[in-house]
């Protein structure tokens, strides 16, 4: 009988006994995928999205960041060239590409070359650009985009380029956490016309966006106005037409209300540096001035400024010592809706002094 149930290597019964467990493994795995994208809790990726999609509820999608580009040419008295927009434009290290975007609304700007134009006696040029993929990834600092992948015609250019402000409105894709989070909100508000229905229908249509609610305020009661800012202080038309749309979806019957761009309130702001031993001053007022800026414009709607919020920023920065004679808007006030006074503005970046 012993030799009926040889289990030794090579046996027939060793054989069967190893594709059972194989099969039995393989069904098991198989079973743990499936149950794992029935249920949206477990599911990642793509079975989010197709869960999700189902219920008419998508994922808030990434955004494309966008800034400026400063031209420089050396030989100014006498360069002449021309910018066609979709000219590649990399960082220093040569790892992002960012492409000049059309403004027909630029002084050097000529419809009939199909770009910008740039003459003799051209000190420099600023174009747009936009970067070549959406996300955050290509959010960058100030002076980083300086080398130029690709041709300028017109006799082609010699000097420097730089973005002499930082990049930072590219926003990535809702991860799978926030696209959960953002359908549980989007079912638990589906049946109500209350303040977080509205709140869940303006976060749903983009993701860097800044809004106040202001309720039974303007021309009667029963009036609401909501203040909506996407970081620039000017939001597009047709941004504030798709929040409409998407409020109106969950808004009462009887109830009115209108989508407005914020009340942009400019910062102006002056300050002195000086700098610890073994650092240049020349070499902090850049990132003092972006850390600045990135506090001021990414504040948003009904957000006051302090005055001494400016004044830590700046201190943080390594290789500052101290600051002196910080000034906003010539004073020493908070500037925006200081104690609740206006709650429509946005305070964005005006102009900034580091000397």
């Amino acid at each position: 009988m012993s030799g009926l149930v040889n289990f030794g290597l090579g046996q027939p019964l060793t054989a069967v006994s190893n594709m059972v467990a194989a099969a039995y493994e393989n069904l098991t795995s198989t079973a743990a995928q499936i149950l794992n994208v029935t249920r949206l809790s477990t599911s990642t990726g793509s079975d989010v999205d197709s869960f999700i999609n189902d219920f008419k509820y998508y994922r808030t999608a990434a955004i494309t960041a966008t800034g400026e580009v400063t031209f420089t040419p050396i030989n100014a008295a006498t360069a002449q060239f021309l910018i066609i927009p979709g000219l590649n434009l990399k960082t220093a290290d040569g790892t992002l590409t960012y492409i000049v975007a059309t403004d027909t609304g630029n002084a050097f700007w000529n419809a009939g070359l199909g770009g910008y134009n740039v003459t003799p006696g051209t000190a420099s040029i600023t174009v747009p650009i936009a970067a070549s993929a959406p996300g955050t990834a290509y959010n960058v600092q100030a002076n980083t985009i300086t080398l130029i992948s690709g041709t300028i015609s017109g006799g082609g250019f010699s000097g420097n380029i730089t973005n002499q402000v930082g990049i930072t409105n590219g926003v990535d894709a809702a991860s799978d956490a926030q696209a959960k989070t953002g359908f549980s909100q989007y079912l638990n508000t589906r049946s109500q016309a209350t303040l977080a229905a509205i709140d869940f229908a303006i976060t749903s249509v983009q993701s860097n966006l800044t809004y106040y609610v202001a309720v039974n305020t303007g021309y009667r009661l029963g009036f609401v106005q909501i203040y909506v800012d996407d970081g620039t202080g000017v939001p597009p038309s047709t941004l504030l037409t798709s929040i409409y749309n998407a409020v109106q979806a969950v808004f009462a019957p009887g109830i009115t209300f209108a989508v407005l761009p914020p009340v942009v309130v400019p910062a102006n702001v002056v300050l002195t540096i000086y700098a610890a031993n073994g650092y240049d001053k020349t070499t902090l007022t850049g990132p003092v001035a972006q850390a600045i800026t990135s506090l001021i414009n990414g504040l948003g709607v009904a957000v006051p400024l302090s005055y001494f919020q400016i004044a830590a920023v700046a201190q943080s920065i390594e290789g500052v010592s101290k600051i002196e004679g910080l000034t906003l808007n010539g004073s020493n006030s908070d500037i925006g809706n200081v104690n609740g006074s206006n709650p429509a503005a946005s305070v964005h970046v005006n102009s900034i002094a580091v000397n």
